[in-house]
C-alpha cells in the first residue's frame, strides 16, 4: 500500500529537492546552536550556583575552625603519647611559630631501629582496617612520563627517595576519637615488638595494602 503511495506520488526535480535538502540542513543547524547557546546560559548559572554553595560551605567550616583545630591537636597529642617510647617511629612536630590546623599526623618509620618498613606496617595498618596512607608514595620521578624518559632520575633525588620510603600519614580529624588513637597505637606497637613474627607472615601472606 505504502509502495503503491510512493510510486503514484510525483517525484520533485532534482533541482527544488536539493532546496528542500538544504534548508532543512540548515534548520537543523540552528536548532543545535541554538541548543548549545541554552546549554552554556545554563551552565554559567550552574556555575555561580555552585561557587555560591561553595562560599557558603567556606564561612560555615570557618565558624567551626577553632573546634576542628582543637581537635587536630587533641589527637596529635595522642598520637605521640602512644607512640613516643617506640624506637625508630618518629611524629612530625609542628614549628610553635606557625599557626597551622594540625590537620596531618605524619610519622616517619625508620626500618633499622623500628624493625619494619614504612611499607610493612602500612600492609598491617590496613590488615586491620586502619587507612593510614604512604604519603609522596609514588615519588613524582617513579610516575609517567618521568620515570620512562629519566629512569635514572632517582640517584640523583636521595632525600626524595628516602622520605618515599619512610613517611606514613595516619587517620585523623573529627570522625577520629583518642579511644581509637590508643587502639591504633597499640597495634603499631605490637606490630614492632613482634617485627619479625609480622615480616615472616607477610612474606608468606601479602597483606592488603602491602
Amino acid at each position: 500500500m505504502i509502495a503503491a503511495l510512493l510510486a503514484a506520488a510525483p517525484a520533485l526535480p532534482l533541482h527544488e529537492a536539493g532546496k528542500y535538502v538544504a534548508g532543512a540542513f540548515v534548520a537543523f543547524v540552528a536548532i543545535i546552536l541554538v541548543y548549545v547557546a541554552i546549554m552554556a546560559v545554563k551552565l554559567q548559572r550552574m556555575g555561580k550556583e555552585l561557587n555560591e554553595l561553595s562560599a557558603a560551605m567556606g564561612i560555615t567550616n570557618l565558624e567551626c575552625l577553632d573546634e576542628y583545630v582543637r581537635i587536630n591537636k587533641r589527637n596529635l597529642a595522642a598520637y605521640r603519647e602512644g607512640l613516643s617510647d617506640l624506637p625508630g617511629v618518629h611524629c612530625l612536630e609542628y614549628s610553635a611559630s606557625e599557626r597551622n590546623n594540625h590537620q596531618y599526623v605524619v610519622l616517619e618509620i625508620e626500618e633499622t631501629t623500628a624493625g619494619l618498613t614504612r611499607d610493612e606496617l602500612h600492609a598491617v595498618l590496613h590488615a586491620e582496617k586502619i587507612l593510614a596512607r604512604r604519603y609522596f608514595f609514588p615519588g613524582c620521578h617513579q610516575m609517567e612520563p618521568y620515570r620512562t624518559e629519566c629512569p635514572g632520575v632517582a640517584a640523583d633525588l636521595p632525600e626524595t627517595v628516602l622520605l618515599c620510603k619512610k613517611v606514613l600519614v595516619m587517620p585523623t580529624g573529627t570522625a577520629v576519637s583518642e579511644a581509637e588513637i590508643s587502639v591504633i597505637s597499640g597495634i603499631i606497637r605490637t606490630a614492632l615488638e613482634h617485627a619479625d613474627e609480622v615480616r615472616a607472615a607477610l612474606a608468606e601472606t601479602p597483606l592488603p595494602g602491602s
